[in-house]
């Protein structure tokens, strides 16, 4: 099963934190540090990925449109993540339409089964989230209502950060990580979407 991660910016940590998570069930292949293009992903296709993998996590980079596209032929997820939107290489983008559009491949890409992630408290990912027709599990912090994974009671000090995780059937789990930063808990909570999909428990996730 490919996983497909893209976004503005909190794909490589994402990657990682979703790669940590999986690795409770499943024999994981996770792409390195920064190895986000056609070349990369198929340096570690052709180098790494071996039958005993169960799950490849892709992280996908784009300057310009139409790379995602292309990665994602090239890897095939069946979930596909979208971290975040934000003005991030405007030089070669021009605009946050054309980010926004480059981003959405990703999840254009992926099969009529597949599954799409959104950070539900981007705005430009809401507005994609909204037209989406596929299967797609909407995660964040702020519109509770509206998510199917999110997080509250959060606390955080010099040890870390503690929240309890919650999903929308009313499934709740409490959380801790030596991670700091609201940022992190958005990429916590992405994995634990990936996780859920992929059939991990709360208590796993944990």
């Amino acid at each position: 099963t490919v996983v497909g991660i893209t976004g503005s910016f909190g794909k490589t940590s994402t990657k990682f934190i979703v790669g940590t998570i999986l690795e409770e069930k499943y024999n994981v292949l996770n792409t390195p540090e920064s190895y986000n293009t056609p070349m990369g992903l198929s340096k570690v296709i052709n180098n790494d990925l071996n039958a005993s993998h169960e799950i490849f996590i892709a992280e996908m980079g784009a300057r310009l449109i139409g790379e995602i596209k292309e990665v994602a032929a090239l890897c095939q997820p069946k979930i596909g993540l979208i971290t975040s939107i934000g003005p991030v290489h405007l030089e070669t983008f021009k605009n946050i339409e054309n980010i926004m559009k480059t981003k959405y491949e990703l999840i254009e890409e992926l099969p009529t089964d597949g599954v799409a992630i959104f950070n539900y408290d981007n705005e430009h990912l809401k507005r994609l989230a909204d037209k989406t027709f596929k299967e797609k599990i909407l995660y964040g912090i702020e519109d509770t209502e509206n998510l199917d994974i999110y997080a509250d009671n959060i606390k955080v000090s010099e040890m870390g950060s503690s929240f309890t995780l919650r999903d929308k059937e009313g499934n709740s789990v409490d959380c801790t990580t030596k991670l700091l930063g609201r940022h992190n808990i958005y990429n916590l909570l992405a994995g634990a979407c990936i996780a859920k999909t992929l059939g991990l428990t709360f208590e796993e996730i944990s």
